[in-house]
């Protein structure tokens, strides 16, 4: 069984705090026009985000193939939750993208992120299966 490590609200917050710190002060952040958040992980984080960075929050990308986009891509951060093994960012390449966690196994490097690990994180908001095992 992997050893988990559970998440509050509190510490979701700052976690929050932090990555928006490193976007508002990295050189991409005024060519950011609008967040992506992959669906479910992805998600809580990028509206989070796009409230806290004032940039538009896009419900959907629309692919015309897979490596032409209907708008540019460099104006785009694609939101995770953390990138574990890399293959769910590798789908966005040619975006710039932001999770919380990165594991060093991963075969893609988050262009923003807030903490290296190597144990699987359970977030607040995911509750099946979790609750009797959470220990906060």
């Amino acid at each position: 069984m992997r050893e988990k490590i559970f998440i509050s609200y509190e510490k979701y917050g700052i976690l929050i705090n932090q990555l928006v710190e490193k976007i508002k002060r990295s050189e991409e952040y005024e060519s950011i026009k609008y967040i992506y958040g992959v669906t479910r992980g992805g998600l809580p984080i990028a509206v989070h985000l796009s409230h806290y960075l004032g940039v538009p929050f896009l419900d959907q990308i629309i692919f015309l193939s897979k490596d032409n986009f209907t708008i540019n891509s460099g104006n785009i951060l694609i939101v995770d939750d953390i990138c574990d093994t890399g293959r769910t960012l590798e789908k966005y390449k040619n975006f710039k993208t932001a999770t919380l966690f990165y594991k060093k196994r991963a075969s893609v490097i988050p262009d923003f992120y807030v903490e290296v690990v190597e144990k699987w994180q359970i977030f607040p908001w995911e509750i099946r299966d979790e609750i009797p095992n959470r220990k906060e």
